[in-house]
């Protein structure tokens, strides 16, 4: 018999598959198998899923099922919409802005730009990971062609003003792109009432799988693709379409939405309880305590390095040290960093994330092992 599996409390890295998510896709691995750009019966199946997919994306998000793109996750959808707008202006004077607690992905992607003698520029964010709008309005010149921002900071929670921003962008006539990867699911997103111009979004942080993701494209924009070879999804994404996971990701949006209010309450109230007992036996939180997701909580025990607690409670959960995509990078997290917290406090620190498969009697196990092995470590 196999010895039972540690508490997993890192839904910010990936979320297991749901049932019903899986239950949704198998038929398409095996009856529907079609491509969706083939003409014939089993072509027009899988077409007619992923327009379902398109539909129930969209009206999650209060857009048109047009407006919505498939791709292989959110850091190519990150990639498609930076490298699309930098590519439509490269022979002219481009500024792009955004921040220093970005993800790897625009912030790598940047690095690039600089080195092609380009100008994107990372503003510096507060000691509470929050963003100043005057300073970023101030930063605003006539290169500047695109902001590119999060709307949840993936290893702190930390929620930024998107509707304040998309103003300040609409103002300046400026495009504005969201990383909403950490968002979806846990804030309402209306993209009718807040004019964001491109969001990216990944389906294995909702609870469908890995490998798919989706850009949202505001009518009339244009990107110029990344790859080529074919029509695809209007030639902004060619290759054929991954259905399976792509009908995965348009029943994760249709959960999301039927249980949102409820399981973001439930979610909130989990993490909230986490919170206050962790840190009345001393957990420092970083960041935000009023301006964050309260299911994401980021966290320091004075002390007690971070790899010695999480290696101490290896059998009890499964929590991290910052974002998933830098766990073989020995450097402590760029985002901590960005916030200007010292060298102990960055490596004291975990990122614990709750999720859909969560209970109270779990948390409360976490709670114990953590404080049993503050006793030991301290």
């Amino acid at each position: 018999m196999l010895p039972p599996q540690p508490i997993y409390c890192d839904y910010n890295s990936t979320t297991p598959v749901d049932p019903l998510v899986l239950e949704a896709m198998l038929p398409y691995f095996t009856n529907f198998y079609g491509n969706d750009y083939s003409k014939h019966q089993h072509g027009k199946k899988a077409a007619l899923a992923v327009e379902q997919s398109q539909t129930q994306i969209s009206d999650f998000f209060n857009c048109s099922p047009h407006e919505i793109y498939f791709t292989s996750g959110a850091t190519e959808s990150i990639n498609l919409a930076l490298q699309g707008i930098w590519k439509l202006n490269r022979d002219k004077e481009c500024h792009i802005l955004s921040f220093t607690s970005e993800h790897k992905a625009t912030l790598d992607l940047g690095a690039v730009f600089n080195k092609l003698g380009y100008n994107f520029e990372a503003l510096d964010v507060g000691d509470l990971g929050e963003i100043d709008l005057e300073y970023l309005e101030s930063q605003i010149t006539d290169q500047t062609k695109l902001i590119s921002v999060m709307w949840v900071n993936n290893e702190t929670g930390v929620i930024h003003d998107l509707e304040a921003i998309s103003k300040i962008a609409k103002k300046h006539k400026v495009l504005l792109f969201c990383d909403a990867t950490q968002a979806v699911g846990k804030i309402p997103i209306d993209l009718e009432k807040i004019p964001i111009d491109i969001m990216a979004f990944s389906g294995h942080k909702i609870y469908a799988p890995k490998g798919v993701g989706g850009l949202f494209l505001r009518k009339g924009l244009f990107l110029i693709p990344m790859l080529f070879g074919g029509n695809q999804q209007n030639g902004l994404r060619p290759g054929t379409a991954n259905v399976p996971s792509i009908v995965g990701m348009g029943k994760a949006f249709e959960i999301l939405a039927n249980n949102f209010d409820s399981e973001s309450k439930r979610l909130a109230n989990l993490g909230d309880y986490f919170l206050d007992r962790a840190t009345s036996f001393g957990g420092i939180l970083n960041g935000s305590k009023t301006n964050r997701i309260s299911q994401i909580i980021n966290i320091a025990f004075e002390g007690i390095e971070a790899n010695m607690m999480l290696e101490a409670c290896a059998n009890h959960f499964s929590a991290a040290t910052g974002s998933a995509c830098n766990s073989s990078n020995p450097e402590p997290s760029h985002v901590l960093q960005a916030m200007k917290l010292s060298k102990e406090r960055i490596h004291e620190s975990i990122r614990f994330s709750f999720g859909r498969f969560n209970n109270k009697t779990e948390v409360e196990k976490v709670l114990y092992a953590i404080q049993k092995a503050k006793l030991q470590l301290v």
